[in-house]
């Protein structure tokens, strides 16, 4: 999203940096050291990631998105904004998630 833009997102649209700093403050409250932060990668058309949206999204979904953020991002319905981060974003989401669930069954494996 372009915060500041006066363009869409709403204030009261769900998908907006507010919710993902809101998130990250609850965790942080609620778990403070017991997480470990890290900072994301760059990912770029990682055919794992790829992979893996492509068992939640269709094909011309994802070329969609990805032809939007390649040009600067706009509106990918009348509600969802992309920008040129969006697909990357994405990728970088779907390549983290495995790795995070495997290390927290591990943890839970544990502490069992």
């Amino acid at each position: 999203h372009r915060p500041g833009s006066g363009d869409l997102p709403t204030p009261y649209h769900p998908e907006r940096p507010a919710r993902v700093i809101n998130a990250e403050k609850q965790l942080r409250e609620k778990y403070g050291e017991g997480l470990a932060w890290r900072e994301p990668g760059l990912v770029h058309d990682d055919q794992a990631a790829i992979n893996i949206l492509k068992q939640i999204h269709k094909e011309k979904h994802l070329a969609k998105v990805k032809a939007l953020s390649e040009s600067g991002g706009g509106l990918l319905d009348w509600q969802t904004y992309t920008n040129e981060e969006t697909y990357n974003v994405a990728l970088l989401a779907a390549s983290v998630w495995p790795s995070d669930m495997e290390s927290a069954c591990m943890r839970l494996a544990a502490s069992a």
